[in-house]
């Protein structure tokens, strides 16, 4: 079981330099956009960590996965990205890449050790979790993680996967849909 402090992962992951990196990663991925904005408390709690801001107007939401270690070449697998099912395992609150409920639109995974970053659409990626979920569980590591805050502490488990795995769960949840229209 993994455990890990609220506060200072959250302090790591916002410094400047990282915003910069943020930056960089949304602007190669969005080169319409104007600029991101660092999203309230409240909406962080619906999934936005920050707001992207196009020149149409249009805003949309991003949820950062901060990952101090990328592990792309140590584990055989390429297993990276921490999909979490259940939030809280005391109260069974879902997780985010299958809680319907959250706001997001963009989620992008940020390897601060190389600087690779992944962007995922999250709707799409939510449909293909839920929809492929026993295919991740076979070829994910499932992870307990214990997290401590001024409020005492929680855990939440989930999968380590592949980026690849998670995009042919997309490509095949939305070959199906196009089949079945």
């Amino acid at each position: 079981m993994k455990i890990t402090d609220f506060h200072v992962d959250l302090a790591r992951s916002q410094t400047p330099a990282l915003y910069a990196a943020y930056w960089g990663a949304v602007n190669k991925r969005f080169p319409e956009a104007d600029a991101i904005t660092t999203a309230d408390i409240d909406d962080d709690k619906k999934g936005t960590d920050y707001w992207i801001d196009f020149a149409n107007g249009k805003r949309e939401s991003l949820d950062v996965k901060f990952r101090a270690v990328d592990w792309l070449y140590k584990d055989k697998q390429h297993r990276t990205a921490f999909i979490e099912l259940v939030a809280n395992t005391a109260t069974g609150k879902l997780g985010w890449s299958i809680d319907l409920m959250k706001q997001t639109d963009w989620v992008m995974f940020y390897y601060a050790d190389t600087g690779r970053f992944v962007f995922y659409n999250a709707r799409e990626l939510r449909a293909a979790v839920i929809a492929y979920l026993p295919y991740l569980q076979s070829v994910g590591k499932a992870e307990t993680t214990t997290t401590k805050s001024y409020n005492g502490s929680y855990g939440s488990s989930g999968l380590i996967v592949s980026h690849s795995d998670l995009m042919k769960c997309i490509t095949a949840n939305s070959h199906s849909k196009a089949i079945a229209a």
